[in-house]
């Protein structure tokens, strides 16, 4: 084949084709959520439990979560509308919500985020929150911190308010 017939060839069979391939995998990983291995470089969820991988199993690399994903361990880039790491957490966590229910290291982008047990980077959205020790920046509406009530609030800080973001170390 020429590169004419090459180029003339249409993106959108092409497109449809990826699109096919992700949907037969997302489908094909409902049947196999109980595939165990060491630990896997690319995890795709539709939801929690619906996934390639155990939630057991430690991503390295990306999980890709459609409409929402949970594992116990990433490292790389957690990216969906829901995404959930319930242990250990390091990268970045691109969603409508992160939530990161044990150590945060990285960066966390959405509309809410939260690190339950620590945050060593930064949160930024609308609102965020760490429950325990944080060490980094919060950048949103309303940001919580360690024991905190009020927004924006962090009475051992270097600035203890300031109306927008919220920088502890």
């Amino acid at each position: 084949m020429g590169k004419q017939n090459l180029r003339s060839i249409s993106k959108r069979p092409r497109r449809s084709a990826l699109l096919a391939l992700l949907v037969a995998v997302a489908v094909a990983g409902v049947g196999c959520a109980g595939a165990k291995v060491s630990l896997t470089p690319v995890q795709l969820s539709l939801w929690p439990g619906a996934q390639v991988f155990t939630q057991d199993t430690p991503v390295r690399g990306m999980a890709l979560n459609l409409l929402g994903g949970a594992q116990d361990d990433v490292a790389g880039l957690d990216v969906g509308l829901l995404n959930t790491v319930e242990k250990e957490f390091t990268g970045i966590g691109a969603g409508a919500v992160n939530l990161g229910h044990g150590h945060v290291r990285g960066i966390q982008v959405g509309l809410g985020n939260t690190a339950d047990t620590s945050l060593a980077g930064m949160q930024a959205g609308i609102a965020n929150q760490v429950d325990g020790e944080m060490k980094g920046a919060q950048l949103g509406m309303g940001n919580f911190a360690g024991k905190c009530a009020l927004f924006n609030l962090n009475p051992k800080g270097f600035l203890p308010f300031f109306p927008f973001f919220l920088i502890g170390f």
